[in-house]
């Protein structure tokens, strides 16, 4: 099976490589890991950015962003 990178910055890069059957399966399994590490990040903060890369054979097959703005309001 392919091996995929799986490159989280939020504040510092994290990558870990993961084995998935194709390109389609590797952006799926982006996709879930991406909106699991966001809600954790929500839980812990007001504010942050958080992006993800995947890369196959040294080439980009999925790129995400995410950022979020809140507070409360007096």
């Amino acid at each position: 099976m392919p091996r995929y990178r799986f490159i989280t910055n939020n504040g510092g890069d994290h990558a870990v490589e993961i084995e998935c059957q194709d390109d389609k399966v590797a952006r799926e399994e982006a996709r879930k890991a991406f909106a699991e590490a966001a809600h954790d990040a929500l839980v812990d903060a007001d504010d942050f950015e958080m992006t993800m890369t995947v890369e196959a054979k040294g080439k980009v097959i999925y790129r995400a962003r995410f950022s979020f703005d809140g507070g409360d309001v007096n």
